[in-house]
């Protein structure tokens, strides 16, 4: 994945290195529950390695790599981005969307603030 500010149509995407997704169980339990029933897919685990590790990633891409059909990885694709773990994106000039994760690191923490 290249680094940096990615073209979504007319509109600029960031998705600088270092961005952490930070979650507190004790404060958004919704939104822990929501991303770890994510984790729990071994197909949505492998599309967030994947993607997560360079290159520019289509449908097809992903598809081919994970040996499967692209309805099974765009119903996957789907749900990550769903809960805000992935965008899809067509950049300027290209009809193939690319498909990139918003954060390089989840961190979730179980301790209450004191």
């Amino acid at each position: 994945m290249p680094i940096g500010v990615f073209i979504d149509g007319d509109s600029e995407w960031d998705l600088a290195k270092e961005k952490i997704l930070k979650l507190e169980v004790h404060e958004q339990l919704r939104d822990v529950q929501d991303i770890l029933v994510m984790m729990g897919s071994k197909t949505r685990m492998k599309i967030l390695e994947l993607i997560s590790n360079g290159g520019s990633w289509t449908l097809k891409d992903l598809s081919a790599k994970m040996a499967t059909k692209d309805s099974n990885i765009s119903q996957q694709i789907d749900k990550l981005e769903a809960v805000g773990l992935v965008k899809r994106f067509r950049q300027k000039g290209e009809s193939t969307k690319l498909i990139v994760p918003i954060y390089e690191r989840i961190q979730i923490d179980f301790r209450k603030k004191e």
